[in-house]
Parts: structure tokens; C-alpha cells; sequence
């Protein structure tokens, strides 16, 4: 078929009206699924107002004034097609070949008949379907009655009833469940007493089957095996601004041995599910890593006599094993043993809290675990007096990650964690309690430092506690950010001066407190001035620095090897400059550091 035997659908009119336009004046062709609808005016009885409405070619004859008669259609995929090929006036624009438009818009059509024999031939499959599915489901009603427990909704929607005696054979069978639903529970109550005997005489034999399989283990196992591949690791501490390390000799053997223990605990179906600190004691309470991890708590004590100076050594030891960031960022927290912490020299915030309170609960102090599960941290508690306690919850805050003070829960974590959720107490031990009282007055001195520009006397008092504790100050410590809010590097370097000669390092910016720590391989002369760079230099160079350019108080001419020098400038200099002299014999190799504090 070609396009010539095309069918286009079109409005009819009626009898007692207009027959082209069904009074409506108006015509429209059937559009394309997806075209735009487009009116035109009827040409029999509307004058429109050609200026207006101008006339088209007519798009149901093409501008020819016939059109094929319609005697019958059939359809072959998406296409009408008609089979008889007489000619008929066209009853679009009777005969005309022309007609008037009047828009061409986004209407949809009201009317398709591809669409319409399409949805017509949906509907039929769909009756058929349900019939289908009707008889289906009679001759299933008529097997069993399983399939309709509803009689009179089924006989409502389907129009058909099943026979009485299916109804009664339903109604039997459900009096007979019920009657053995009552026989099982008159059993049940009848026989407690002989099954609360089958549950025992059953935990009694997993208590025989879990015993030899220790058996079996230990057997297995021996101090032959686990102490093998043996290693060294240092593990530095800080206690009171002294800096001290103890070697621990860690092995390969008992490490391997503790990474095949299963970390799940098996439960049966009568027992209370295990808890946080099931799964904790599991991995404290291992035998063969107490034995190993009771020599280091020996070292401990014989270090310090003082009960409180161990908890410090302890807690600043396990502070100082390097924080795993790997795991971090790859997500992985792998539950690890306290041993195997100190084997690997890494750590997550778990696996070092579990340390440190291994080592404090072997120490004798009272310890918990302060689990917060909405930051996904953990840290450690050790008893101490109520008024130091954390959130009263009778122990002091501990953080196992970094060096920080005792008492300090204020930090900014790996990660970047901050804590602000009330955390689960997992309490481990009762035992001693630690005198927080120098801790906590420091903890509190310590914040308010980080959180202002400093002084130089300020800047002391933050030094010193730094060196107390063995904070480290680096990229991942929130303390460092906040120091470098007030005080900024102008320079750092290293170079060779030669003999009897100085070098002069401008400072552009307006500081009001300078520090200097230089370190020389010969004693060196160092001046702070004030004034031109030009006026400094020449007067140098004939053996005098300008009267007016020195700065009172903010020099050493003492020739020392190492210089740590802090200045309160008090004024705003717009001109300032650094200038080191070697006087000694030969060349001096020097190192120096500029910190300053900016004007506000």
C-alpha cells in the first residue's frame, strides 16, 4: 500500500444541522499521534473573516475536492488502510479544495483512531484474560477449598457457588486445628519442668564440648610456638616535662596466634545475647597475651613507686603509639588485641582504649571504656574524684589517640571527631582513684590558651605545658591551628656565614611579639633593630649598630651556639630586621626560626 490508500478520519455531522460541521462550525482533521491539533472553519455555514482566517489547502483532499470513499478499513500494524478506490466529493471543504484555518496550537486531539483500536483491542485481551483466570479459579474451588476461605465475597465477585459440602469440610478442618493447637499448649505446661532439665543437661554439653576444644588448643599451643620471630619495640612516654622509653620485646609467633581467634561469641537461643562488654573482657582476658603484656606492666612499676605517676606513664605511653590513619581511611576497623596493637606500633581509638585500660585495670585504678556510638569513638575513663569526673559519671576523661591532658574531652579527634552525644559506660574494673587535680586545673589552662592570641608570657605558660605532657603539635593537632591564629612563621632556614661576617633578615610585617631560636655550630651575636635595612647595614659595617634602630632588652651579644629569645615589641614597628654576626673562627653553619605575632 502506498500513501494514496491512507485513511483519514474526520468529523460527521448529524441530521437537522449543518453535515459537515455537526453545528459546531468548526472542522478538524484527525492528527498523527503526537501532532498538534489544527481547526478550520466550516465552509458551508461559517463566513470568517479571510483577513483573519486565511484559507489553506484543504488537508483532507490535498486541494482536489475528492477524497476516497470509506466502505470498509482494516488494520496492519500502526496504519488504517481502506480497500475500495472510488472518489467522493470531499466532505471537508465540499469540494472546494480550500478552507479556512483558524489555529495550530498544542491541543491534543480528542479523538485518535489508532489510539482508540488499540485501547479497544487491550480491553478485549483483558476480558479474555479474566475469563481465563475465572475458570482457573473455579476448577481450583471445585479441588480444594483452601483456595476461597471467604464464601460469600468469592460467590459475589465471581457469580458462582461452591457446593455445600465443601463449606463443611472447611468449617471440620479448622475445628480440627484448633483442637490440636489446645493439645500442644496443655502439653507445654504439663512438661516445663522436663524441659527446663533438657536445657540444662544441653549447656552442660556445650560446656564439655567448648572444654575440649580448649583442651585441644591448648595442647596445641605453647610457649615454644608463640614466642618466636621476636622484635623490639620502643614505646616513648612523657611524665611531667621528662621524656623517657621503655623497650617491650613483641613476637611474631603470639601475634599470628591472636589474629586466627574468632572475635564472635556463640550463644544459644535460651542465653542472653552477648553485650558491649562481653565482646570487650573477650578480647582483654586472654591468657597468653596477659602473660606477655604483664612484663611491660612490670617495667611500668618499676619505673615510678607513685600508683598515680604509673596510671601517667601508662596513659602517655599508649598516647604515643601512632594513630592507624591508614585504617581510617580505608575504613578498615578491624577489631585488633590490645598485644597486637603495640606488635603493629598502630592503632584506631578501640583497639588503644582497650590497651590503655588493660594496662590501668593491671595497674590497680578503677577503668571504663566511654563508647559513643553516635561519633563512632571511643575513649578511656579512670576513677577520680567527682568534681573531675567527666559528665558524672565518676571517671575522667581519657583520650587514647593523641597526647592530650587527662580530664581534656574538648578536642578535635581523628578524623575530625568532636564529642557531644553522652557515651555508654562500659566499666571494666573497681579499683583505685587517681588524683586528677594537677590535670584537670592544667586541662582548663590549656583551652583557654589555645582559644586567644598569646602573649609572650602567655606563650610560655602554652610551651610548657606542651613539654609536660608530650603534645604534639602537627598537622592533624586542632592546638596547633589555634597557636598559629596568633602567631605566624616569617622565616625559617638554614645556611653557612662566613667568618667575621652578619647576615640582616628584613621582617615586613607589623609584629608586636617576636621569637627567635637559632642554633649555630659557633657562638653567634643576634640584634633585633629598628630602622632602614640601608642605615643598618653601613653602620654595621664599620663595627656599630645606629643608637636609634636598637630595640631595648630584645638582643644576645653574648656569643652563644643557641639562642631562644622572646621580645615584647609593645610598639608597632613598621620596619624591623633580624641581624646574626659571627665572631668566631671559621665558618659557622646556623639554623633559624622567626616566629612573630601579628598587630591587630
Amino acid at each position: 500500500m502506498n500513501n494514496k490508500d491512507r485513511h483519514q478520519v474526520f468529523d460527521m455531522g448529524e441530521k437537522g444541522v449543518c453535515g459537515f460541521c455537526n453545528g459546531k462550525k468548526i472542522m478538524r482533521k484527525s492528527p498523527e499521534i503526537g501532532e498538534p491539533l489544527i481547526e478550520y472553519y466550516c465552509p458551508e455555514c461559517s463566513n470568517p473573516d479571510e483577513t483573519k482566517y486565511p484559507k489553506v489547502t484543504c488537508p483532507a483532499c490535498n486541494g482536489t475536492g475528492n477524497i476516497r470513499k470509506l466502505t470498509s478499513i482494516y488494520n496492519q500494524g500502526s496504519i488504517i488502510y481502506t480497500n475500495n478506490r472510488r472518489n467522493k466529493v470531499c466532505y471537508m471543504c465540499n469540494g472546494k479544495g480550500e478552507i479556512n484555518i483558524i489555529s495550530l496550537g498544542d491541543k491534543k486531539p480528542s479523538f485518535n483512531p489508532i489510539k482508540r483500536i488499540l485501547k479497544r483491542k487491550e480491553e478485549i485481551s483483558q476480558e479474555i484474560s479474566e475469563k481465563d483466570k475465572l475458570e482457573k479459579r473455579k476448577m481450583k474451588a471445585l479441588k480444594t477449598y483452601k483456595k476461597y476461605k471467604n464464601q460469600k465475597e468469592r460467590d459475589k465477585k465471581y457469580g458462582y457457588r461452591l457446593p455445600l459440602k465443601y463449606k463443611l469440610f472447611d468449617i471440620t478442618k479448622k475445628l480440627i486445628k484448633g483442637l490440636v493447637l489446645l493439645g500442644i499448649i496443655l502439653l507445654v505446661f504439663t512438661q516445663l519442668p522436663t524441659i527446663a532439665n533438657l536445657i540444662e543437661h544441653s549447656n552442660q554439653i556445650n560446656g564439655a564440648i567448648n572444654s575440649i576444644q580448649n583442651i585441644n588448643t591448648n595442647s596445641n599451643t605453647n610457649s615454644a610456638t608463640l614466642e618466636t620471630n621476636a622484635g623490639i619495640r620502643v614505646l616513648n612516654y612523657t611524665l611531667r616535662g621528662h621524656n623517657g622509653h621503655i623497650q617491650f620485646i613483641v613476637y611474631g609467633g603470639l601475634n599470628n596466634w591472636l589474629t586466627r581467634q574468632p572475635r564472635a561469641i556463640t550463644y544459644d537461643s535460651y542465653s542472653s545475647p552477648p553485650t558491649d562488654k562481653d565482646f570487650v573482657m573477650k578480647v582483654l582476658g586472654d591468657k597468653y597475651q596477659d602473660k606477655s603484656l604483664n612484663k611491660l606492666v612490670y617495667k611500668i612499676q618499676n619505673i615510678a613507686p607513685d600508683r598515680n605517676n604509673q596510671a601517667r606513664i601508662a596513659i602517655s605511653l599508649v598516647q604515643h603509639i601512632p594513630y592507624d590513619y591508614t585504617a581510617l581511611k580505608l575504613s578498615n576497623f578491624t577489631e585488633r588485641y590490645p598485644y597486637q596493637v603495640i606488635y603493629d606500633n598502630k592503632g584506631v581509638c578501640e583497639g588503644k582504649s582497650e590497651l590503655l585500660a588493660y594496662l590501668l585495670k593491671k595497674l590497680g585504678f578503677g577503668v571504663a571504656l566511654f563508647n559513643f556510638k553516635e561519633e563512632n569513638h571511643m575513649a578511656v575513663g579512670i576513677k577520680c574524684a567527682p568534681e573531675y569526673a567527666y559528665r558524672d559519671t565518676g571517671y575522667c576523661f581519657v583520650e587514647s589517640t593523641e597526647p592530650t591532658i587527662i580530664t581534656d574531652s574538648w578536642g578535635t579527634y581523628a578524623g575530625g571527631i568532636k564529642l557531644y552525644s553522652m557515651p555508654e559506660v562500659i566499666e571494666i574494673s573497681n579499683g583505685y582513684t587517681f588524683n586528677a587535680s594537677m590535670e584537670y586545673h592544667d586541662a582548663l589552662l590549656f583551652k583557654q590558651l589555645e582559644n586567644k592570641e598569646l602573649n609572650s608570657g602567655q606563650y610560655y605558660e602554652w610551651e610548657n605545658l606542651v613539654r609536660k605532657y608530650g603534645i604534639e603539635i602537627n598537622e592533624n593537632n586542632s592546638t596547633n591551628n589555634n597557636i598559629q591564629r596568633g602567631y605566624n612563621e616569617i622565616y625559617n632556614g638554614r645556611g653557612i656565614l662566613e667568618d667575621h661576617t652578619f647576615d640582616y633578615i628584613p621582617i615586613t610585617l607589623r609584629i608586636s611579639i617576636i621569637h627567635l631560636s637559632i642554633n649555630a655550630s659557633k657562638p653567634v651575636s643576634v640584634y633585633v633593630l629598628n630602622g632602614s635595612k640601608s642605615k643598618i647595614i653601613n653602620g654595621f659595617e664599620h663595627g656599630v649598630t645606629p643608637s636609634d634602630s636598637r630595640i631595648h632588652g630584645c638582643m644576645s651579644n653574648n656569643f652563644k651556639k643557641q639562642v631562644d629569645l622572646t621580645c615584647d615589641l609593645y610598639d608597632e614597628y613598621t620596619s624591623l630586621g633580624v641581624l646574626i654576626y659571627n665572631e668566631g673562627i671559621g665558618n659557622n653553619t646556623i639554623k633559624i626560626d622567626i616566629i612573630g605575632k601579628k598587630v591587630r
